[in-house]
């Protein structure tokens, strides 16, 4: 690698191994591979650590800096210090980036246009559930560019979204515009002052960065409901200092509505510390009863909520009533249609009778042109993957593997001879929901039975996606006369979803 990366990329880390490897994979293979990746170990005790000297080990790009926890704005300034790229960027082990080329269109933008700052677009995407958010409305418009151009930051005042820029390290540090010690907001404050500095960025429409939300722990205690309003403050301030007076009005929105919640309960209780940020809030901003306004957003909300819980129950009890009266109605008849097909059997019988034919089963042949595989492990669940043999020559899979598992298929006392009976082998896979899966087959094969028996890797898979799949896989039987054993595998750390397999010996076409 050269010495002098293009994108030196910081990642503070703190106890963040259920995400950092999908978020490192993101990193790493950008199709920007000239960048280094300063991971910065800020004390965590759980296996992130070990994550990070796996990854290490097979990219030399990927520095490993272990240091006591001290929070991750300090986390973030040891990255900008170690830092030797031409411009930074940060992204949390959380987050990941939309797509591979998303370092390499903010790159190319900021060389091609002289920009000290380039950023683009910024999804959301919610723990649990599909899909995500790219559409925003009012202030949160900011997090996209319509077009590709320059932005002053005096037309721009915005406070979120940092990680979707890159920053020329030569400003941030020669500004000496480090993130300040606080335990929560101290991303706007940094990011307002560089953007003021820089004085324009280049803005791009394309997707940059992919935000998670919905598992963070909500809880803020104290000392970390004295750091948002003291960072707010210190954003306000800044814009009143240079009259961006979009801004300022933002920073009473994220006191008096966003963040209400958490700072609501120490206002009832007469909290002096509190309550002292917030009249230095009011002191340097001009603006008057802000905590008469948390108290009553918050009591407007509640209200707001307890209607709409309210309108919801009236709802469901409305609709419990509907489908007991259509219940009552369909069994009904249900059992009008049982009788009067009691009675047309009967009538059929005496018919048959006077007849003197007697009623034959019809018994539905299997098709013997297609053998699903018999299998001599049943349901189980195993290494965070539940496996359930569905009885119809399927098997599914559902969990999230806690390491490479697998399930295994066995053709007992048969052969297949594939040559002469003209047959192959295949597995067809689908699931409504993935999640970057990866999955392989190899088996137990032979020339011939008893001689030659050999494991084989036959295919692997992988579907880097979270839209649902059915597709079906041929191996090659060329050679080969049958199965023994047949591996399904997950890989370590793969969701699934309900993730169906079928595995058959089916005719050659």
């Amino acid at each position: 690698m050269n010495d002098t990366p293009k994108v030196s990329v910081i990642i503070p880390i703190y106890n963040q191994e259920k995400y950092l490897r999908e978020c490192l994979e993101t990193v790493l293979l950008q199709n920007l591979q000239e960048i280094e990746v300063i991971c910065v170990n800020d004390g965590s005790t759980d296996g992130s650590f070990n994550i990070l000297s796996e990854l290490a080990w097979t990219d030399e790009r990927l520095r490993i800096i272990n240091q006591e926890n001290k929070g991750v704005g300090e986390a973030r300034n040891v990255g900008i210090r170690e830092a030797k790229g031409e411009y930074l960027a940060f992204i949390d082990p959380d987050d990941k980036y939309y797509n591979f080329k998303a370092l390499e269109i903010l790159y190319n933008k900021a060389k091609n246009n002289n920009a000290l700052v380039c950023g683009g677009g910024f999804t959301i995407s919610f723990e649990g559930k599909q899909g995500e958010k790219d559409i925003f409305t009012g202030s949160e418009a900011r997090y996209v560019f319509s077009e590709d151009r320059f932005y002053t930051y005096r037309e721009y005042q915005y406070d979120y979204g940092f990680h979707r820029f890159i920053y020329d390290r030569k400003l941030i540090v020669e500004n000496g515009l480090f993130f300040p010690p606080l335990k929560r907001f101290q991303d706007p404050v940094w990011f307002v002052q560089v953007l003021h500095n820089a004085e324009r960025f280049f803005g791009v429409s394309e997707k940059i960065y992919s935000y998670r939300s919905g598992h963070q722990d909500r809880a803020f205690d104290k000392e970390k409901v004295c750091h948002i309003v003291t960072g707010i403050t210190d954003v306000a301030k800044f814009a009143k200092e240079n009259g961006y007076d979009h801004l300022l009005e933002l920073e009473r929105i994220r006191l008096v509505r966003e963040h209400a919640e958490f700072a609501y309960p120490y206002i009832c209780n007469n909290d002096e510390e509190i309550t002292k940020q917030i009249h230095i809030f009011e002191k340097v901003t001009g603006f008057e009863d802000i905590e008469k306004e948390i108290l009553s957003n918050i009591i407007t909300k509640r209200d707001s909520l307890t209607a709409s819980l309210n309108e919801k129950l009236e709802k469901l009890h409305l609709d419990v009533e509907k489908y007991r009266i259509e219940n009552g109605t369909l069994k009904r008849a249900l059992d009008s249609e049982q009788e009067e097909l009691k009675q047309i059997n009967e009538n059929m019988g005496g018919v048959l009778k006077e007849l003197g034919i007697k009623k034959k089963t019809v018994v539905k042949k299997e098709n013997s042109n297609v053998l699903s595989y018999p299998y001599l492990e049943t349901s189980k669940e195993q290494d965070g993957i539940k496996w359930t043999d569905l009885g119809d020559g399927r098997i599914e899979a559902t969990g999230t593997a806690e390491k490479d598992t697998q399930f295994n298929l066995t053709l007992p006392a048969r052969t297949t001879n594939f040559a002469t009976n003209n047959k192959r082998y295949r597995v067809s896979a689908g699931a409504e929901n993935v999640s970057s899966l990866t999955w392989f087959i190899a088996g137990t094969i032979g020339e011939h039975k008893g001689e030659n028996s050999k494991w084989c890797f036959l295919r692997e898979v992988a579907i880097n996606d979270t839209d649902g799949f059915a597709e079906t896989y041929e191996i090659d039987t060329s050679g080969y006369d049958w199965f023994g054993t047949v591996y399904l595998k997950i890989k370590k750390g793969r969701t699934v979803d309900h993730l169906i397999f079928k595995p058959e010996i089916c005719p050659i076409d």
